[in-house]
């Protein structure tokens, strides 16, 4: 259920804020199923756990809370409870749980509540009070989802006296670590560490990560759910093993479910989605030497947790560190640290140079200045390197004089759209630079960039790297079926309309169709008008067909090239995967006809509905449950809403901006927030404010 602010304490922002943050919610928690449904060795655990807690035991009541709810709640149905109650503050979430729920033909025995924990009334909402709680909503930092705060309510108001809780408690683990940007093909960029800075914490897959333990994980607090959560501050003397520099800790959990299942999210823990670490950034680093015992300090209280220098001093009322900060997308540092692309490019750059007499080279949305540095170094006359963030443009000023390439590469902090001659750029430049293409490849608008500095900032026939890219797509499945027993085909619904990117080689999926080329690019041409075609991609396995997958060759010069594919290695893109409108069914010999499309900012592919009609492939009905379809408006209109919202902190301001985050994250376990929305959300909010 959405709350009403109007009478509330806050101030008028913080309650734009919380609106917008409700909508963002409702809106993309149900996504987290498809998550949920692929964790096999979860899924396993729970169904062990969930029988031995049901056997032998009369008139089970079960309370279910968690994104894994509807699935816990059947399991103890199956085992034997009587009945099960889900509790879910979210709309469309709740509406997801009834439909599986209902598709299971458990509807006499489940009920689903729209509404918070602490708004559920045992006379109320219970035949009997419930004698089992099962809690899956822990995720990656355990303590920020306010699992304490649920499980003393629930004890007080809505248990029984002998009531037993899944889990019953969890050990968790930290380790302190160097994690950061260095040397990078012998430029020193370590100006831009100012941006490792999460405001509670973020996700981190440390089998992905090149850093350095620098001691060994050690277990920093232990929790039993059956006694009272009590906030604890603790200090902890560390040995390091290695020498550097300690800017961040990471730390996962065991997760005790009962006597017998532990469920673990270290770091070899497994592949899946769901088998994540949570990383903090310090906010001051400290040197540590190889022996010389340095002291950790880690508070929690059951919303947040925080680990710092002991010798730090600070407010010790204060957890959170929730505040506006220096902030990038974080797919920034992967790409930094992408030892082939950064290779690749300066081969390229250096041929470039070399290629032409006079070089002079136009470097768009340097970010930190390293392509520029790169074209200065092998002997271009004059680089210009323009960011149209204003601190990114600081952090590259920064970074060429840190180099001694401040009187060598002219630094422009504007738009290439808005770049003057002879104002910004003595003259025209000979060589483009730019790697603003994303894992969709013109996402970015790289196009729009292009064609501008063609007619306005380059000589007539340039060197320009990257010079073309060939794109190839296949049709894939990737749907979640049978889920230990039970029917999750209803949240494949979920997938469709839908743009993301992945890493295919993590995710379950069927290759349905051939790889075939379907866009080929050429970065010299002058015009790029927006483009529609209709391919064939030749059926080599059945199945029902619910996405294209799409990749691509970037061709940096003739000679050298990037590779962004599943088998390709690289570490800075990932797969683009449009889900389509409708799943259709395909057999081995048939030809999928799709329709690819591009402009200047985007590419993107559908279904061909006529040439499937004419070829004889069927499709599914395109009858769609009213959630559905209330999900897919809502996500239609939040665009406007989030520039909306965007422009509203912009008008108020660093300080009242500050202000009306502190609020928010000091009432998240009230307001039921999901840390990791709210950390992502006060991110972008910094990077579009600085």
């Amino acid at each position: 259920m959405r709350q009403t602010y109007s009478n509330s304490s806050f101030d008028p922002l913080t309650e734009d804020l919380l609106r917008y943050l409700e909508r963002v919610h409702d809106v993309y928690l149900p996504r987290r199923l498809l998550d949920f449904a692929i964790d096999k060795e979860m899924q396993l655990a729970f169904q062990k756990t969930c029988e031995r807690a049901v056997k032998g035991r009369n008139r089970v009541h079960s309370l279910h809370m968690g994104i894994g709810a509807p699935f816990t709640a059947m399991l103890a149905v199956r085992a034997g409870a009587s009945r099960a109650t889900i509790c879910e503050k979210w709309p469309h979430l709740a509406a997801v749980y009834q439909t599986l729920i209902d598709t299971n033909g458990m509807v006499d025995t489940i009920r689903v509540i729209n509404k918070t924990l602490s708004e559920m009334r045992l006379k109320e909402d219970f035949a009997f009070p419930p004698n089992l709680l099962i809690l899956d909503s822990m995720g990656a930092g355990f303590s920020g989802n306010s699992f304490g705060a649920a499980i003393r309510f629930a004890r007080k108001e809505l248990l029984s006296p002998d009531a037993e809780i899944i889990p019953k408690g969890a050990s968790l683990f930290a380790v302190p670590m160097e994690l950061r940007t260095g040397l990078v093909c012998g430029f020193d960029l370590n100006a831009f560490n100012r941006y490792r800075w999460t405001p509670i914490y973020e996700e981190i897959r440390l089998d992905q990560q090149e850093y350095k333990p620098l001691a060994d994980p050690f277990v920093c607090v232990e929790f039993d759910f059956l006694d009272p959560l009590i906030p604890e501050d603790k200090t902890f003397a560390v040995t390091p093993e290695h020498s550097g520099i300690w800017n961040a800790t990471a730390w996962w959990y065991d997760l005790v479910l009962d006597e017998e299942t532990v469920l673990a999210t270290d770091p070899q823990s497994g592949t899946s989605s769901r088998r994540v670490q949570a990383l903090q950034y310090l906010e001051k680093e400290v040197h540590v030497t190889n022996g010389e015992v340095f002291e950790i300090r880690v508070r929690h209280d059951g919303r947040h947790i925080r680990f710092e220098p002991e010798s730090t001093h600070s407010d010790d009322s204060v957890i959170s560190t929730v505040r506006l900060g220096p902030a990038v997308p974080h797919w920034h540092f992967p790409m930094i640290a992408d030892e082939t692309r950064n290779d690749k490019y300066e081969e390229a750059i250096v041929r470039a140079v070399r290629g032409v007499e006079n070089p002079r080279a136009l470097d768009i949305g340097t970010g930190t200045g390293l392509l520029a540095m790169m074209a200065s170094r092998a002997g271009a006359a004059g680089v210009t390197a323009c960011e149209m963030i204003p601190h990114m443009a600081k952090t590259a000023g920064e970074i060429l004089e840190t180099n001694r390439f401040g009187n060598k590469v002219h630094l422009v902090a504007k738009s290439s759209f808005d770049i003057e001659i002879p104002l910004d750029m003595k003259e025209k430049a000979n060589i483009l630079i730019s790697e603003t293409v994303d894992h969709s490849l013109l996402g970015e608008g790289f196009l729009a960039a292009l064609q501008h500095a063609r007619e306005f900032l380059l000589v007539d026939d340039p060197a320009i790297i990257p010079a073309g890219a060939l794109v190839y797509a296949s049709g894939v499945e990737i749907r979640t079926e049978d889920v230990r027993g039970f029917d999750f085909t209803p949240i494949n619904l979920l997938r469709l309309n839908h743009y993301t990117c992945m890493d295919l080689n993590r995710v379950e999926h069927r290759r349905l169709t051939n790889e075939s080329e379907v866009f080929r690019f050429d970065f010299y041409q002058r015009d790029f008008k927006p483009t529609q075609k209709v391919f064939e991609l030749p059926v080599i396995n059945d199945g029902k067909c619910n996405a294209i997958a799409f990749w691509y060759r970037l061709m940096l010069d003739k000679e050298t090239f990037i590779d962004t594919g599943p088998d390709s290695g690289t570490i800075a893109w990932q797969q683009a995967v449009v889900f389509l409108d409708r799943e259709v069914n395909i057999q081995n010999g048939d030809v999928l006809p799709i329709i690819g499309y591009y402009d200047q900012h985007m590419l993107g592919f559908s279904i061909d509905t006529m040439g499937c009609m004419l070829n004889g492939i069927s499709m599914d009905s395109g009858d769609r449950p009213f959630w559905f379809k209330r999900l897919m408006e809502e996500e239609t209109d939040f665009q406007s809403y989030t520039k909306e919202i965007s422009e509203r902190v912009r008008n108020a301001g660093e300080g009242a901006a500050n202000q009306a985050l502190k609020n928010i994250a000091d009432n998240m376990d009230k307001l039921g927030f999901d840390p990791l929305i709210v950390s992502d959300f006060i991110i972008q909010i910094g990077y579009h404010l600085q």
